[in-house]
């Protein structure tokens, strides 16, 4: 955009000297003495003007350059802090991660570690109700020996005091036939 103003002013002035050039060689020696009063009168209004608009331009080409400058600084400040930032945050990340990966590599130890644990307590348990069945049908396995030992003394008591019962009858049935004999005899 300085450029481009540059260039009208240049543009600009020597479009004035050729004027005033043609003006000059066109004019009549009284015209050009009427140009010469013109540039007596305006000529140092004119150079003043020029030269303030001079001093204006290089005042805004400084302030252009600076404010150029000072843009991208601030570009440079703020990548430098974004790429501060983004390294901040993928250390945070990498953290993260890490301390997620070893909560869940210490989960898993725990797992297999309950998993351990579960598959011994039952394995005991089974040897528990495996020994208890074992001991328990041994158990009743004797408590019906006894039982039947106990039935047999039963039934052969039982049949002795029968055979003894019969053997009384008999006996008391022989002896009420010989006392009836008798009774019959006398």
């Amino acid at each position: 955009m300085n450029d481009k103003k540059k260039v009208e002013n240049k543009t600009d002035k020597a479009a004035e000297a050729d004027v005033t050039a043609q003006l000059a060689s066109a004019l009549t020696p009284q015209d050009a003495s009427l140009a010469t009063v013109r540039d007596i009168l305006f000529g140092a209004d004119i150079r003043e003007s020029e030269k303030q608009r001079n001093d204006l331009e290089q005042q805004l080409r400084v302030l252009i350059a600076n404010t150029q400058k000072e843009a991208a600084a601030g570009r440079e400040a703020l990548a430098v802090q974004m790429q501060q930032m983004r390294a901040a945050l993928d250390k945070e990340i990498a953290q993260n991660t890490a301390e997620f990966n070893h909560q869940v590599h210490e989960l898993n130890e725990t797992i297999k570690a309950l998993e351990s644990a579960t598959s011994s307590a039952e394995a005991d348990l089974n040897d528990q109700i495996d020994t208890n069945v074992k001991r328990l049908n041994a158990q009743m396995e004797n408590w019906r020996d006894e039982l039947s030992t106990q039935l047999d003394d039963v039934n052969a008591k039982l049949s002795d005091d029968k055979t003894d019962r019969r053997s009384l009858a008999k006996m008391f049935a022989m002896m009420s036939s010989e006392l009836s004999r008798d009774d019959e005899a006398t």
